[in-house]
């Protein structure tokens, strides 16, 4: 028994090479007409270069986060303001909720609304200008109603102390709540 001839050895092997062409050219989209699929490459290549600023890649920079590109306080210095919020004992008011607005009302951050800490602090990063600073003291319980205070930073940080006094309601909002001390006085 003599094996096989040459020409069907190459045979076999010639079908067996196209059918693996065949194979390996269908597992890219099995879905997707042959436009379709070369669109997908097209978008992968864009989403390498998309450097997540929501411009896509159309400023040419690639990486995470861009400083370069301009926002509204892109070439604006920051400060830090600290509110401290106090009862008029002294002690901390914790829990008292801060809220700091720009001169146009805008929030200045992300982080602009935030409650006091232990120590009744607040602090905020802020550029140049006028800024409005809001604080609800009622789920600190010292005080009713809102207080509302105006900073302006001019080129340093800055530092504001708030008292607020129980039963007081500077803001003039009428807020219900203890009206004085335990002899009745006001």
């Amino acid at each position: 028994m003599q094996g096989t001839s040459p020409s069907r050895r190459r045979f076999v092997a010639a079908a067996g090479s196209l059918a693996i062409a065949a194979v390996a050219g269908c597992t890219d989209d099995e879905d997707a007409p042959p436009e379709e699929a070369e669109e997908d490459d097209d978008e992968t290549a864009d989403d390498e270069t998309d450097d997540g600023d929501g411009l896509g890649d159309s400023n040419g920079e690639t990486g995470a986060d861009d400083e370069d590109e301009p926002t509204k306080d892109a070439d604006q210095e920051t400060y830090e303001l600290a509110v401290i919020v106090e009862t008029e004992d002294g002690e901390p008011a914790v829990g008292a909720f801060v809220t700091v607005t720009d001169e146009d009302g805008d929030l200045v951050d992300d982080e602009a609304e935030q409650p006091t800490d232990d120590q009744g602090q607040a602090l905020f990063e802020v550029g140049d200008g006028e800024h409005t600073v809001e604080i609800d003291a009622t789920e600190a319980e010292v005080g009713d109603g809102e207080f509302e205070e105006t900073v302006t930073i001019d080129g340093d940080d800055e530092e504001l102390m708030v008292t607020v006094e129980e039963g007081d309601d500077p803001a003039g909002e009428g807020a219900e709540g203890d009206a004085g001390d335990e002899d009745g006085n006001s």
